[in-house]
Formats: structure tokens, C-alpha cells, sequence
């Protein structure tokens, strides 16, 4: 099971009081101030509510979370991960019966500088070879996030140290990515012959 949510968080409160929130969120949002970063934060956890809702309705909200010892958020439930990002306007929800990871990214330019500081050697070539730099240097960026918060080491691992495009991907690491809505997706799942989402879904906030 592999289902991906995503919503534009345009219509979403910046009041926390408006919603169910659980008590992670409810502190995370005690440290956002800006209305437009704490509608990401927010909207990333009704997504999650509602992935919930559809796929183990039967778990009471909101669930106990935990954070790992790099930040990534966790809870306690058996054959059930979850992973959250946004960017822009956009927020995002995976719901996977393994550890996942997700990253979206508003569109953006290709900047060398980066490339050359974090990029394998396999994904420079690969991007110098490109016919459209921009999206494929979003792409590698995106899938590459993925992959260190489907582990949940956070950037401890160089990023530079991992190619995440062609045949060499880290420990036998799926991707799946895309464009929705013009903004870059990436899923990875640490351990698997496919990343392809079962459902790709678009909700309505709030």
C-alpha cells in the first residue's frame, strides 16, 4: 500500500485552534509565526487526517507521535508509515505499509553551485546531459530529500555520497517521481522493486 495525498493549503487557518491537531503539531506550531508557513504545517497534518480517515479509519485522531533522533516525525502503529513535506502552496501526505519519504518543491532554477557541492558524480553527469536542467535538477534534489527522510537520518548522510538517479540508486532504493500541478514530487521507499504510488490523490483544504 503506497498512496500519496497532496492539497493546496491556500484556504487553510493559520489558527491552530480551528482544527483537530494533535499535540506534535500543536507545539511545532508554537515556533511558526508566519501565516503562510504555519497553513504548510497545518495543511500537512489534515492531509495525514484525512489519508488516515480513508485508509485505517478505525485509528482514533489525533495519534501519539514521537520524533526520532534526527527530527523525523513517527508514531507507534504497526505496517503503517507515514511522511509529510510542502513547499510554496502545496502540502503533501504519503501513507505506505514500509518506511517512505516525500519531498515536493515549488519549480525551480538549476544552480550549479549546489550541483557540484551535493550531487554524486553520476547525478552531475547526468544533469550536465540534460536538455531541461531546471527540471531534472529539481528532480534529483527532490529524490535525493526523499531518500534521507525515508531513512530518517536527516542529512547526516552526505548527500553527495548517493546517486539517486540511473542504476545505481542507494541499497537497492525505488523512486518514484512527477509533476503535479507544477510542482516536483518524489517518493522513495528504502527497499523496494517500485515506488509507484497505488492512488495519487488531490483533496480540498480544509
Amino acid at each position: 500500500m503506497l498512496r500519496l495525498y497532496w492539497a493546496d493549503v491556500s484556504r487553510v487557518s493559520p489558527d491552530a485552534e480551528a482544527y483537530e491537531l494533535s499535540a506534535y503539531r500543536r507545539e511545532k506550531l508554537r515556533m511558526l509565526r508566519p501565516p503562510e508557513a504555519r497553513k504548510l504545517s497545518i495543511g500537512a497534518e489534515l492531509l495525514l487526517h484525512q489519508a488516515l480517515g480513508d485508509c485505517a479509519p478505525e485509528i482514533a485522531w489525533p495519534p501519539q507521535f514521537t520524533v526520532g533522533e534526527c527530527g523525523k516525525p513517527e508514531w507507534n502503529m504497526e505496517g503503517l508509515f507515514f511522511n509529510l513535506s510542502h513547499s510554496g502552496s502545496v502540502a503533501a501526505c504519503v501513507l505506505s505499509d514500509q518506511p517512505v519519504g516525500l519531498d515536493v518543491q515549488e519549480p525551480c532554477i538549476c544552480r550549479d553551485a549546489l550541483a557540484r557541492r551535493f550531487f554524486s558524480r553520476e547525478e552531475q553527469f547526468f544533469l550536465s546531459a540534460s536538455a531541461d536542467k531546471d527540471r531534472d535538477f529539481c528532480r534529483i534534489w527532490t529524490r535525493k530529500e526523499a531518500y534521507v527522510k525515508a531513512l530518517g537520518t536527516g542529512i547526516t548522510i552526505p548527500l553527495e555520497s548517493f546517486s539517486a538517479v540511473g542504476e545505481q540508486t542507494p541499497d537497492g532504493a525505488a523512486f518514484w517521481d512527477a509533476v503535479l500541478c507544477t510542482y516536483q514530487f518524489a517518493v522513495c521507499l528504502p527497499n523496494a522493486r517500485s515506488a509507484q504510488p497505488d492512488a495519487i490523490i488531490e483533496k480540498q483544504l480544509p
